[in-house]
C-alpha cells in the first residue's frame, strides 16, 4: 500500500507500521470532521414530516424550502417595518405641511384684506387733500365742499 501526505515527499511509506499509523491519524480526522458537521448540522434538521399523501420526498422539499426562505422573510419583515415607519413619517409631514400652508392662506388672506384697507384709508385722504385745492370758484368753495364731506370745517 502506498500513501502520499501533504507535507512530505511522495516516497512510498517506509514500512508498514507507519502507513497504519496514517491510516488511524486519517480516520481520527474524518471522524472528528464528521462528528463536527453532524453537531453543526443537526440543529437545522427538523424531524422528517410526511405530506398528506405520506410521501417523504416532498416534505424534505417543503423543509429545504423553509430553511432557504427563512432569511428572505426575515428580510421582508424588516422591509416591512421600515417602509411602515416611513409612511406614517410621511404622512405626518404631509399633515405638518397642510397645516402650514393653511396659515400661509390665513395670512396672505389677511395681508389683502389690510391692503385693502389702507387703500382705501389713502384714497379718503387723497380725496380730502384734492377737495382742498382751490377750484375755479375760489378757495372759499372748496373748504366749503370739504366742511361738506365732514373733513374739515372753516371756523
Amino acid at each position: 500500500m502506498t500513501m502520499i501526505l501533504s507535507g512530505r515527499s511522495s516516497e512510498p511509506a517506509r514500512n508498514a507500521d507507519e502507513a497504519q499509523a496514517t491510516a488511524a491519524t486519517a480516520a481520527q480526522i474524518e471522524g472528528d470532521l464528521g462528528e463536527l458537521v453532524r453537531r453543526d448540522v443537526a440543529p437545522l434538521r427538523r424531524p422528517q414530516r410526511t405530506d398528506q399523501n405520506g410521501d417523504p420526498a416532498v416534505s424534505q422539499v417543503h423543509s429545504w424550502i423553509e430553511r432557504v426562505s427563512g432569511g428572505s422573510v426575515t428580510e421582508i419583515e424588516r422591509l416591512i417595518m421600515e417602509l411602515t415607519s416611513l409612511r406614517d413619517f410621511l404622512l405626518d409631514e404631509g399633515r405638518r405641511v397642510q397645516r402650514e400652508i393653511a396659515g400661509y392662506a390665513h395670512m396672505s388672506q389677511s395681508a389683502i384684506s389690510s391692503t385693502k384697507i389702507m387703500v382705501e384709508g389713502v384714497s379718503k385722504w387723497k380725496a380730502a387733500m384734492d377737495l382742498r385745492k382751490p377750484a375755479t370758484g375760489g378757495p372759499q368753495q372748496g373748504l366749503d365742499r370739504v366742511s361738506d364731506r365732514g373733513a374739515v370745517k372753516q371756523s
